[in-house]
């Protein structure tokens, strides 16, 4: 069992046209708060210890929690002045478990918080950093990993060389508290820009992408938004499109990984953004044997991935929730093959190694899915995993039965709405 931690000190100067004095953790989302929000998400995860840094309105929110939730276990502390996010956190020390889950009170969620604890607890790291795939990245903090998923920089989109993968923090933490008396100069100072960056190098900071619902609200157009795209993923938490890759969402690269050459196919964008809209989070699934043959580096993958994720962003699109590959091949004789990846694995469509682990990594069940792809290992893939499975037409698709195959995108569209 994890402790919450809830930062609401803010003054919600942003806010003030829509709430007036009312602070921001009361926010209306529908019939209830932001407040309601978090508390049931609490016991949903079986959080039974919460603390509240409270500041300017704090007394409001403490009338609330009286009132609502009597039998509330929890404790609170109330800035005297204004300190930061870390220094609301230096200020409340006495009250913080050994170990706990932090949420930014401007951030609404339904982030499945046991499922990453168990992460947090299996990585032993100081501070594990939730993160997702930002569909704003020019103005986000963007996080940049190594291949084991440690920190190495947190930056600023005109910082970064391009194209760089667009994961951006999203103010949800799991932290050892015994970490923050690193830096004990916490006046007025912010966690992640005063912080977290400034100790980087001596912390052992790791981040696991979510494709949970998390969305900064911290404004009138945030909250409008963000309260009617939680609700539609509320009713939609089950539905997901799996999507493949080279000739189906982008023109095949054949042997190559140059992200220069990425050219998605006709009217692919199009119908991932109707389905985002009804509700679907998009995932995609590829074979990436290049990679175990030599034909590119790993980097030149991630790369071609980055450029797809920003490309959706400019064309008004929500990026992939979760890019899925599998870089092996099992035959040998290739001039500059990486041997450790010649290997006869389970990730290799139409093997389902890579939905396996997906729904591992995100403790999934019974799901709503489609499938679409362009060959015949996609095929077997989405019938072997109960997705409705399209594969679309193209010198890949001859030996398919005609049954199972579509002209284009606006047929799926289409047969999907009929």
């Amino acid at each position: 069992m994890l402790q919450a931690v809830v930062i609401a000190g803010g003054e919600g100067q942003r806010m003030k046209s829509v709430l007036g004095n009312t602070p921001k953790i009361l926010s209306p989302i529908g019939e209830d708060t932001l407040l309601d929000v978090y508390i049931k998400l609490f016991k949903a995860n079986n959080i039974q210890k919460i603390h509240f840094c409270l500041g300017v309105g704090g007394h409001e929110i403490l009338k609330k929690l009286k009132i609502s939730y009597p039998d509330l276990n929890y404790t609170y502390e109330i800035e005297e002045k204004r300190l930061g996010t870390y220094g609301a956190l230096i200020n409340s020390y006495k009250h913080l478990e050994e170990s706990f889950f932090l949420i930014l009170g401007d951030i609404l969620t339904d982030i499945n918080i046991s499922n990453f604890a168990k992460k947090f607890s299996l990585k032993k790291c100081d501070l594990m950093l939730i993160s997702r795939f930002t569909d704003h990245p020019k103005d986000s903090d963007i996080i940049i990993l190594d291949q084991a998923s440690k920190v190495t920089k947190i930056s600023r989109h005109e910082d970064l060389d391009y194209p760089y993968s667009p994961i951006g923090n999203t103010g949800l933490f799991f932290i050892n508290k015994k970490i923050l008396l690193l830096d004990s100069k916490y006046a007025k100072s912010d966690f992640t820009k005063d912080f977290l960056r400034k100790n980087l190098n001596k912390l052992e900071v790791t981040a696991e992408i979510s494709i949970d619902f998390i969305k900064d609200i911290g404004t009138p157009e945030r909250l409008k938004n963000g309260v009617a795209d939680y609700f539609n993923f509320i009713a939609n938490k089950n539905k997901f499109l799996f999507v493949d890759r080279d000739g189906t969402l982008i023109s095949n690269l054949g042997d190559t990984s140059n992200w220069k050459n990425v050219k998605f196919v006709e009217g692919s964008i199009n119908f991932l953004k109707t389905l985002q809209e009804n509700g679907y989070r998009v995932v995609m699934f590829t074979n990436q044997p290049g990679v175990a043959k030599g034909f590119f580096k790993l980097t030149d993958l991630v790369n071609v991935h980055s450029e797809i994720q920003h490309k959706l962003i400019e064309s008004g699109c929500k990026p992939l929730s979760f890019i899925k590959y599998c870089p092996h091949h099992p035959e040998t004789g290739f001039k500059n093959e990486v041997k450790e990846l010649k290997t006869n694995c389970n990730c290799r469509k139409p093997k389902t190694g890579m939905y396996d682990e997906f729904l591992e990594e995100f403790n999934l069940k019974d799901l709503n899915t489609i499938m679409v792809g362009d060959t015949n290992s996609d095929l077997e893939f989405g019938q072997q995993i109960g997705a409705e499975t399209y594969i679309l037409k193209n010198e890949h698709s001859e030996t398919i039965d005609s049954k199972f195959l579509v002209d284009n995108f606006n047929k799926i569209k289409y047969f999907l709405e009929s």
